[in-house]
């Protein structure tokens, strides 16, 4: 075998090996308590307009997915549990992306976390999603569109109790 050729199948296997611990590395753990805002506007109850939500999002995670329960600040139960993954990017981004998949409500929501920061104790994510629903509290035969906004900091990473997906 010639140097040249000895020296690109080395450079091959070292690519191949560096690649595949990349995708090996643990993931960034997302469990626990997060708090934040969420600001969506849409047509809702059919009436376009807006609104602002400080809420929770409760995550549990296991190797590269997580379940995550939203709390609802409204009078009525809407409380929504999200199923998701996280990814490391390949430049070491992160970014986790979830769909609703149970709660008090049937609803179809997929939210996009990015960037998604984490260090042992502290962390940040925004977002964005598309929602849609029929079946929301006060719902009156009009289907809720909504296009909504995440920024929530960690405050505790002790693991939730979070529903399983019902759907």
């Amino acid at each position: 075998m010639s140097v040249a050729r000895t020296a690109g199948v080395m450079a091959g296997l070292v690519l191949l090996a560096t690649s595949t611990t990349a995708a090996t590395a643990a993931p960034p753990d997302l469990t626990g308590e997060w708090k934040g805002t969420v600001l969506c506007d849409g047509l809702t109850g059919g009436k376009f307009g807006g609104f602002e939500e400080h809420t929770t999002f409760s995550i549990a995670q296991t190797g590269w997915q997580f379940t995550a329960l939203y709390k609802g600040t409204g009078d009525a139960p809407d409380d929504l549990v999200y199923r998701g993954y996280v990814q490391r990017g390949d430049n070491g981004q992160v970014e986790a992306a979830a769909i609703a998949c149970g709660g008090d409500y049937a609803a179809d929501e997929v939210i996009r976390l990015r960037p998604v920061v984490v260090t042992r104790k502290k962390g940040y994510f925004d977002g964005m999603s598309n929602f849609f629903t029929r079946h929301g509290p006060g719902y009156r035969g009009i289907s809720d569109i909504e296009t909504c906004k995440y920024s929530f900091e960690r405050v505790s990473t002790a693991r939730p109790k979070v529903p399983a997906c019902s759907r």
